[in-house]
């Protein structure tokens, strides 16, 4: 039977906690606590392993719940369905949700993966300033790396993007420099 991932990730506000679906999962209220005492925002990934043809079922299910909640209380930011060459099928839905209601929209969530064969394979909860400042540093390493294939072109379209590329690396080292 194919397999297939899907990570469902939330960006929620402070004081909310997720708790993992399964015993051997959960983490414990202590480590909960010392999230919720730091006052910043929490970044929320479950990671969920599914028969490959439920997978977009399940993300056309957790999509659906977002909708159902309105856009003050959830909104989708992104989804990335994938299948590669061994025909493995990869999945990500990303949104931001109203912490009051995320704790029953996770456990709702993993419900219908278990409901689809599948099962909770991972919880992460991280400091949003902390991922913020990875995903920043990620996306200026990603634009130092196009830089420099634009900048070993003789094409004069990419020599005008290198030109560009540059341009916003030293307005992002400015902002920094502040």
């Amino acid at each position: 039977m194919r397999f297939g991932a899907l990570i469902v990730a939330a960006l929620v506000l402070a004081g909310c906690e997720a708790a993992p679906k399964k015993d051997s999962d959960k983490i414990s209220s202590e480590a909960v606590a010392a999230l919720t005492a730091t006052g910043g925002a929490f970044d929320y990934r479950y990671a969920y392993k599914v028969p490959g043809n439920h997978v977009k079922a399940v993300v056309e299910s957790h999509a659906a719940g977002c909708d159902k909640l309105g856009p003050a209380r959830c909104r989708i930011l992104s989804l990335r369905y994938r299948v590669d060459e061994a025909n493995r099928i990869a999945a990500t839905l990303t949104f931001r949700i109203d912490p009051a209601v995320a704790r029953n929209f996770g456990e709702a969530a993993t419900k219908v993966v278990v409901g689809a064969s599948g099962a909770l394979v991972e919880t992460e909860i991280a400091g949003a300033d902390a991922t913020a400042t990875a995903r920043s540093n990620a996306l200026v390493g990603r634009l130092r790396e196009q830089l420099a294939n634009a900048q070993a072109s003789n094409d004069p379209v990419q020599q005008e993007r290198a030109r560009r590329l540059q341009t916003a690396l030293d307005v992002i080292a400015r902002i920094g420099s502040r």
